[in-house]
C-alpha cells in the first residue's frame, strides 16, 4: 500500500469520524439521506456517461423499483416493521462496502473474498440486533464468534495465496476483514453508541473513499476533474435546497418518497442490488 492509499484511507476515516462525533443522531441520519441521494445520483450519471445504462440495465432498476416501492410503501403505513428494514438494509450495505473497498484498493479478486463479506456481515448484524431491537442475550456474541471463526479460515487462505495477493494487499485485507469483526463486536455492549453512529461511520466512509477514488482517476485530465467537482456541487447544492424544504412541508410532498427514511432504505438496496458486479462472486 503506498502513500496515496494511505492517505485517502485517513481522510476518509476522519471525515467519517467528525460527522459522527459532532452531529446527534437525527443531523447524521438527514446527512446520511442527503449524501447518500448524492451519492445514488452521481453513480446512475456515470454509469450512463460510460455507457453502461443498457436495456438489462433499464429492465432491473424498473423490476427493484416496482418491488421496491410496494415493499415501502407498505412500511410506510406500517412503521413497526421499519428497524427491520433498516436492519436489512444495514446488513446488505457491509457486503457492499466491503467488496467495493477491495475494488478501490485494486487487490485481485479471489473468490473466497465472499468469507470475508461474510465474516463482517455477521460481526455487524449483530450489533445492529442489540441497537435496532435492544436484544442485550449473550445469544448475539455467536455471531461474532462465528464471524470470528470464518475470519481465521479467510486469513488462512490469504496467507496461502500471498504470493499471487502480494504483501502490502495481505496485510490489508487481513487488519480490514478483523476490523470489521472486532469493533461490531466490542460495540455490542457499548450503550453510548447509538446504530446511527455505526450507520453514520461506515456510510460516511464509503462515500468519502468513492469520490476521492474517482477524484484521483480524474486527476490526470484537469477538465474532467472540474466537471466531476461542479457535478458533485451541483448535485449535493440541490439536494441541500430540497431536503430544507421537505423539513417544511414533510407530509403531502412528493419529497417523503426521496427523503423519508423508509423510502431511502428503499433507494439503498436498489442502488447496492444495481451495483453488484459479477466479479466480486466468481
Amino acid at each position: 500500500m503506498n502513500f496515496q492509499n494511505i492517505f485517502n484511507l485517513s481522510i476518509s476515516t476522519l471525515l467519517a469520524l467528525f460527522l459522527v462525533r459532532v452531529f446527534n443522531d437525527n443531523q447524521i441520519l438527514v446527512l446520511l439521506i442527503v449524501l447518500g441521494q448524492g451519492h445514488f445520483i452521481m453513480s446512475y450519471f456515470y454509469t450512463n456517461k460510460a455507457g453502461k445504462m443498457n436495456s438489462e440495465f433499464r429492465k432491473k432498476f424498473l423490476i427493484l423499483i416496482s418491488i421496491l416501492s410496494i415493499i415501502c410503501f407498505y412500511i410506510y403505513q406500517n412503521k413497526q416493521y421499519l428497524d427491520v428494514l433498516a436492519f436489512f438494509t444495514g446488513v446488505l450495505f457491509i457486503l457492499h462496502y466491503y467488496n467495493d473497498e477491495i475494488k478501490i484498493q485494486s487487490i485481485k479478486r479471489h473468490r473466497f473474498f465472499l468469507l470475508g463479506s461474510l465474516a463482517s456481515m455477521l460481526a455487524f448484524a449483530g450489533v445492529y440486533a442489540n441497537k435496532l431491537f435492544y436484544i442485550y442475550n449473550p445469544s448475539l456474541y455467536i455471531l461474532s464468534l462465528l464471524s470470528f471463526v470464518i475470519f481465521f479460515y479467510f486469513s488462512y487462505l490469504v496467507m496461502k495465496n500471498k504470493e499471487d495477493l502480494g504483501n502490502n494487499n495481505v496485510l490489508y485485507l487481513i487488519f480490514f476483514t478483523f476490523l470489521n469483526c472486532y469493533v461490531p463486536t466490542i460495540l455490542i455492549s457499548n450503550s453510548a453508541v447509538s446504530v446511527y453512529q455505526i450507520f453514520g461511520f461506515i456510510i460516511f466512509f464509503h462515500y468519502f473513499r468513492w469520490y476521492i477514488y474517482y477524484a484521483n482517476i480524474f486527476n490526470d485530465n484537469k477538465q474532467s476533474l472540474y466537471f466531476y467537482f461542479k457535478t458533485i456541487f451541483n448535485v449535493h447544492f440541490l439536494l441541500t435546497a430540497l431536503s430544507f424544504q421537505y423539513s417544511l412541508t414533510r407530509y403531502g410532498s412528493f419529497l417523503v418518497f426521496i427523503f423519508n427514511p423508509i423510502f431511502f432504505y428503499g433507494w439503498t438496496i436498489m442502488h447496492i442490488l444495481l451495483s453488484i458486479r459479477k466479479t466480486d462472486y466468481q
